[in-house]
């Protein structure tokens, strides 16, 4: 298996968003969402609908791609990688 594919180690994050802005159209969907999840950690995001959860999750999945900020998803970008 490529080292590439597995979880980081020596506790580097898994997931990495600093800054994360995503907008649709004049719509801002997500400003400034910065956070980190170690390995093992269990993490959650919760909020009002309309607040940015479902979006935030589909830019770390590289389902869609960032406007601002950086996402990192086990040391790789999602939307390039």
């Amino acid at each position: 298996m490529s080292d590439a594919l597995n979880a980081p180690q020596d506790g580097a994050p898994v997931v990495e968003v600093s800054g994360l802005v995503r907008r649709y159209g004049d719509l801002v969907a997500a400003n400034d969402v910065s956070f980190t999840v170690g390995r093992g950690e269990m993490f959650g995001l919760i909020g009002p609908d309309g607040a940015g959860k479902t979006t935030t999750l589909r830019v770390i999945l590289g389902l869609l791609a960032p406007h601002g900020g950086r996402v990192r998803t086990c040391g790789l970008d999602p939307w390039k990688e």
